[in-house]
């Protein structure tokens, strides 16, 4: 074989191994590069799993939290209404006479029974008051007189006293109320009432009471 033939060759297997040994590289490293890749790329997938599922969560735990601000605004809202509701029977904005005569008859017609008897003979209403306080200055409320003349037993007359001294309770909605005065006459004994039980024998009585109201604006 012609030697200059001889060397060509070799230096074609030469620059063969040469360029097979780049292309090696060159395919190695792609083929790192792309591995790296497709690591990062599963990376970020499964970080935008993650982050979708936690908006996911977000999402239904912000219409939880919406659901529960929605639930508490109603209930004090609620609150507010019924609240007010208990203040305006308590304390009224105004004299509110028709509430208070229609409240002061239902008691006197629950209470009233065959042996022990209460009921209302007179209700009057004096104009409304404007109090002043202890350093002489307009109150903050109003003051509707009233003068009540009741028959009732004794027994039914102390209980009578004890639901003034009770008024103005939120718990029972009775309007705020004081006693200001008390007279009674006793009846001329019959021959009948030596048989009436103790306590339950009917009295005459005249009372003076305030009831109260907001002062307007």
């Amino acid at each position: 074989m012609d030697i200059a033939l001889e060397k060509k060759i070799k230096r074609t297997l030469k620059r063969a191994k040469i360029y097979m040994l780049v292309a090696f590289v060159i395919l190695g490293v792609s083929a790192y590069y792309s591995f790296t890749q497709y690591l990062n790329f599963r990376e970020m997938q499964s970080a935008l799993q993650t982050g979708q599922k936690l908006l996911s969560a977000l999402q239904v735990e912000a219409g939880d939290l919406k659901t529960e601000y929605n639930f508490a605004k109603d209930e004090y809202l609620l609150k507010q209404t019924s609240r007010a509701e208990e203040i305006s029977a308590v304390f009224p904005k105004n004299e509110a006479i028709h509430t208070l005569t229609t409240s002061l008859e239902k008691y006197f017609i629950d209470n009233n029974t065959g042996n022990n008897r209460i009921f209302l003979t007179s209700v009057d209403y004096a104009p409304p008051t404007a109090p002043k306080t202890a350093d002489k200055q307009p109150a903050d409320y109003m003051v509707l007189p009233i003068t009540l003349s009741i028959e009732s037993s004794q027994d039914n007359f102390m209980k009578f006293l004890k639901y003034l001294e009770n008024s103005g309770s939120f718990e029972g909605k009775t309007r705020l109320m004081s006693l200001q005065s008390i007279s009674f006459t006793v009846p001329e004994e019959k021959k009948e009432d030596a048989e009436t039980a103790p306590g339950t024998k009917t009295l005459s009585f005249t009372l003076k009471i305030n009831a109260y109201f907001q002062k307007g604006v």
